[in-house]
């Protein structure tokens, strides 16, 4: 083991390099993931009292439920959203994929003890054509309020204040209000549910730390917002008929560039609702794929940031190791970049778990920093089975 004080100008500048990366790395990359957390946080903290939710101005809403699914899961979300705690007028559209004697039988159930429901479907020949927003485009054809809140019988909505925490910043003068929604962790048990709930996990950390700061360009498909108004004026989604998705991006950044200053992020638990009938593993390929695709479309800045401050770590790894060789593998330098790097390591994984958990995550800790920088593989390999396969993600194929 070298001890030799006599360490060469280029070794300390190798080191010097690691302190300032990892200094940077806070602005450019921790920074931007506690502030999902503080968010959360933040709406969280407050506590509205049933007399407060009563007399605030809240709006008359339009639930809009498309439905893909069979009768159980549409069965399920009535149920819930029926029940809803809202203290103002609201009215519940299902929309399913194609004509359902069950699911019609479904809602004939809650339309004798709940009038305001009401039920329309796609056409079983519509071809070239999105059929998920066609369903939407009809939902919000068939709404008489100006504000539709829109989900599917793919969740479960645990808390009855879910309608009046998406429709609470329509009081305010929001056009958009834009949630999250989330895949339970125990619903996923196969290999790789680790990697691919970080992944999922990273990704929303992305989109949502965009919009907390004001540059919202996606949101959720299972738990968004938006009034009548804004989606007529942009035409609905007419600059993006020739796709399949972009229902839940590609439509939010258009409204939010019409409509700036007019976004609200809702984050509170209570907000919150649980995708649970899906395949997880399929619904993570294809989550991911389709928001790869449309992203090319989308402002990169977040997503570069995101990428930047895992290469920010990948070169000071680099530079660290370089450091102790050049220095003929000196104590004292080996000493240094191991706390450099402990130190960086121990901040990334407190920073990610903490976001996880305001997520609704998995509670993880010493694989996060190797899952964050293997991140970027995995972002690769999406990327490169997009560009492979991009003719799916159009209309005119199907």
């Amino acid at each position: 083991m070298n001890l030799s004080l006599d360490i060469s100008l280029s070794v300390i500048l190798l080191i010097a390099a690691v302190a300032v990366l990892y200094v940077l790395l806070w602005p450019v990359y921790l920074w931007r993931i506690r502030r999902v957390t503080h968010a959360v946080n933040v709406a969280n903290a407050e506590n509205v009292s049933e007399e407060a939710m009563r007399e605030e101005s809240l709006p008359a809403v339009s639930v809009v439920i498309y439905c893909s699914a069979g009768e159980n899961s549409l069965r399920r979300v009535l149920r819930q959203v029926t029940t809803q705690d809202y203290p103002s007028p609201f009215e519940v559209i299902v929309v399913t994929d194609g004509q359902s004697s069950e699911c019609s039988a479904v809602v004939g159930e809650f339309r004798r003890a709940c009038p305001n429901i009401y039920m329309t479907y796609t056409p079983d020949d519509a071809r070239n054509v999105s059929r998920k927003k066609l369903a939407l485009t009809l939902g919000m054809k068939a709404a008489r309020y100006d504000v539709v809140v829109h989900t599917t019988a793919a969740v479960s909505i645990d808390s009855d204040r879910w309608l009046y925490e998406m429709a609470r910043p329509f009081g305010s003068g929001a056009v958009v209000a834009i949630g999250y929604a989330y895949l339970p962790s125990d619903k996923d048990g196969k290999a790789g549910r680790r990697r691919r709930m970080f992944n999922a996990k990273a990704d929303a950390v992305t989109w949502l730390t965009a919009a907390v700061a004001g540059k919202s360009y996606r949101g959720a498909e299972y738990n968004l917002a938006y009034t009548r108004q804004a989606f007529f004026d942009n035409k609905g989604f007419s600059h993006s008929l020739n796709l399949h998705t972009g229902d839940d991006d590609l439509l939010v950044y258009e409204l939010v560039s019409q409509n700036p200053g007019k976004v609200a992020v809702v984050l509170t638990h209570d907000s919150m609702p649980s995708i649970v009938d899906i395949a997880p593993c399929r619904f993570y390929n294809r989550q991911r794929r389709c928001h790869q695709f449309t992203g090319t479309r989308l402002p990169k800045c977040s997503r570069r940031l995101m990428a930047a401050g895992a290469w920010m770590r990948i070169a000071s790894l680099a530079l660290a190791v370089a450091a102790v060789v050049l220095s003929d593998f000196n104590a004292y330098v080996g000493a240094v970049a191991l706390a450099l790097m402990i130190a960086q390591w121990l901040s990334v994984a407190i920073v990610w778990r903490r976001a996880i958990k305001a997520l609704h995550g998995r509670a993880m800790l010493w694989t996060l920093p190797r899952l964050s920088l293997t991140r970027l593989m995995a972002n690769a390999k999406v990327a490169i089975h997009t560009m492979r396969h991009h003719s799916e993600y159009y209309t005119w194929r199907h």
